[in-house]
């Protein structure tokens, strides 16, 4: 059984608000984190996360597998 509040993260390679550096140096600060992956899509960018065709294959299918794997 894991804290509620411990979470997944993921990243991309296109973002345009962040650079990777950033993202890990805010992750390794964050408290409880479970997971920590690259979106396997070179292109996939912030606006992707939300509005992106592939994003449940890319990212939510991932983390609702973490959600059942960690929260029962």
């Amino acid at each position: 059984h894991r804290d509620l509040h411990s979470f997944p993260t993921r990243r991309s390679s296109d973002l345009i608000l962040s650079v990777p550096e950033d993202v890990a140096r805010v992750v390794h600060r964050l408290p409880n984190v479970i997971a920590y992956r690259r979106v396997d899509f070179d292109l996939f960018n912030h606006l992707d996360f939300t509005y992106g065709i592939g994003a449940r294959e890319l990212v939510y299918d991932h983390v609702l597998a973490l959600m059942r794997d960690n929260y029962k």
